[in-house]
Parts: C-alpha cells; sequence; structure tokens
C-alpha cells in the first residue's frame, strides 16, 4: 500500500525527499544497508524498497477486524455465453461493472477475446486508461490481468477495425452486488468483487507506518545478517552463535524468535513490532456488502507471542 509505504524512508533517497517516519532516527542509514548490499540481495536503496514493501503487506494481512472475512468473493459475473449473433466492430465498444458496496475490490484474472481483426484492449479506471494489448486477433487470444481494482467500476474497452466477431452474452451467476451496463462483442471475461478494505486503511496510514517501522527494521537486521559482504555485523555473527543480531532482529519483531540456532536461549515472546500492533486502534469499516458481523470490536493475529 503506497500511502502506507511512502512514509518510511532514510536520509539521502531521492534527492531532497524526506519522510515522516526516518530509519535514521533508529540507527539506521544509507550506509547501514549498504553493507549488506551484495549482487543477490541488490543495493541498499534496492534492498529498502522491497523490504519497506514486504513489511508493510504483513502488517496489513496481520489486521483483523471481527467478523469480517477480507478477500472473501460476495459477487462474480462472467461474460462467457457464445452466441451465433455476427458482428463487425469497427468503432469502440465498453463494458462497466460497478458497484455500490463500500470497502470492496473488482479483480479480474484473465480477459479472452475471440474473432478475427485489429482491435485494441482497454481496462478504464477512476479515468485512468490502461492499454492491455494492440493489434491483432486471429480466432482467439487471452490475456492475464490477474489485477486488484480498488474503484467503485472498472470499464473495459475493445476498439475495432473490421474486427469480425460475435455477440457474447453474460452468465450473472451470483452477481447481485455487481452491475453490467453495455453488450460484450467478442469479449470473454470473469470479475468477482472481494471484500478489500485498503483505501479504509489508507485513512490511518500514519498509524500503520507507525507499527510497520518495526518489522522494517527487524527485516534490515535480518539481511545484514545474511549478508556475505564483511561488515561490523557480520563480525558479530562470526564470534559467536550470532546472538547480537537475533536479539536485534527479535526486539523489533519476535517472529524472528523462529531464526534461533540456539534453542530458546533469550527469546524475546513481544517484540516492538508484537506491541504496536497490539495497542493500534483503528475504527470498525462498514461492512455493506460483505455478509459480516460487524461489531465494535477489532482485533489483530499476533503470531508467535
Amino acid at each position: 500500500m503506497q500511502c502506507v509505504t511512502e512514509q518510511i524512508g532514510v536520509l539521502g533517497l531521492c534527492g531532497e525527499t524526506t519522510y515522516p517516519i526516518l530509519l535514521d532516527n533508529y540507527g539506521v542509514s544509507l550506509k547501514t544497508l549498504s553493507k549488506s548490499a551484495t549482487s543477490s540481495l541488490g543495493t541498499g536503496q534496492a534492498q529498502l524498497t522491497s523490504i519497506i514493501s514486504d513489511a508493510v503487506s504483513e502488517t496489513i494481512a496481520d489486521i483483523r477486524f471481527e467478523g469480517l472475512e477480507l478477500g472473501k468473493v460476495i459477487s462474480t459475473y462472467s461474460l462467457n455465453q457464445d452466441t451465433e449473433t455476427a458482428y463487425t466492430l469497427d468503432d469502440y465498444n465498453d463494458v462497466t461493472f460497478s458497484t455500490t458496496c463500500e470497502n470492496t475490490a473488482f479483480y479480474i484474472g484473465q480477459i479472452t477475446l475471440k474473432g478475427n481483426g485489429n482491435v485494441g484492449l482497454y481496462i478504464i479506471v477512476d479515468s485512468v486508461q490502461t492499454t492491455i494489448y494492440d493489434g491483432a486477433v486471429v480466432n482467439t487470444k487471452t490475456f492475464q490481468i490477474n489485477t486488484k481494482y480498488t474503484a467503485d467500476s472498472v470499464t473495459i474497452r475493445v476498439i475495432g477495425s473490421n474486427f469480425v466477431t460475435t455477440k457474447v452474452n453474460e452468465d450473472c451467476g451470483d452477481c447481485s452486488y455487481i452491475t453490467k451496463t453495455g453488450q460484450s462483442y467478442g469479449l470473454y471475461t470473469n470479475i468477482s468483487l472481494r471484500c478489500d478494505i485498503d483505501n479504509y486503511l489508507c485513512q490511518y496510514s500514519d498509524l500503520i507506518a507507525n507499527v510497520a517501522k518495526w518489522k522494517v527494521l527487524a527485516k534490515i537486521f535480518f539481511n545484514l545478517h545474511h549478508s556475505d559482504r564483511l561488515n561490523e555485523y557480520i563480525l558479530f555473527k562470526e564470534s559467536g552463535d550470532g546472538s547480537k543480531l537475533y536479539e536485534l532482529m527479535s526486539f523489533y519483531d519476535s517472529e524472528m524468535n523462529m531464526a534461533y540456532i540456539n534453542g530458546d536461549t533469550n527469546v524475546r515472546p513481544k517484540g516492538k513490532y508484537q506491541l504496536a500492533l497490539a495497542n493500534l486502534n483503528i475504527p470498525k469499516p462498514v461492512c455493506t456488502c460483505c455478509d459480516a458481523k460487524c461489531t465494535n470490536e477489532i482485533y489483530f493475529e499476533l503470531i508467535n507471542l
């Protein structure tokens, strides 16, 4: 979630960019990150980008609201019924899927075009048009989309140039929460509507970032520990059983206890991440369509406490 990841960083990245949460204040700088830079792990900056992204994703996954099944598919709509109604597309044709549900996202796995001729395939979300394909189709061509769209509507546009195809009918299934407008010609797809609270959580991105920072720090020291580049942290590791680095990792995130090689010695029951996650206080989201029993309580999954 960019709204969270963009709040964490170090001095010296991207010119004069500053971040609300500076890892420099916790003893981690761009110089620190460079000490684990290798051909396998990448540059310090590349590592940090990857670490922050992973840490934020894991933090979001640890947040649970009682009664709300995140990712639950609540509605599907399929364009998959062949007809014998011939049609020649020489203009654009839009099929739009929309919903009035809050805290949901559309998901498209793949799109198939059937017909013969030149076509352009586009997906439009929030007035932004993304090109999927522009070229010839001979009989059938399938495109892997595999993308989530956090928006109230998604439009699939096909622009044909003497594209000879047929009309495609829908198989609604359980589409009670999805409204379709437009007729499909040569366009086959399945679209699902899922419970999703990314946009909702972005309202509290500062609170989430202050939890995720601890996991970021733990992952940084994990990389330093596993780097084959000589640095003072590697010397810690070589001086004994590596417990100094393990202590740093588990201090920030007790999930790192699993990395210990000396049994249960000095295992920390709760790291800074687990403590911060337990104290995170975010109001419950509105669950208008997710068939959930929304209560006034929020709970967080704490792993390996």
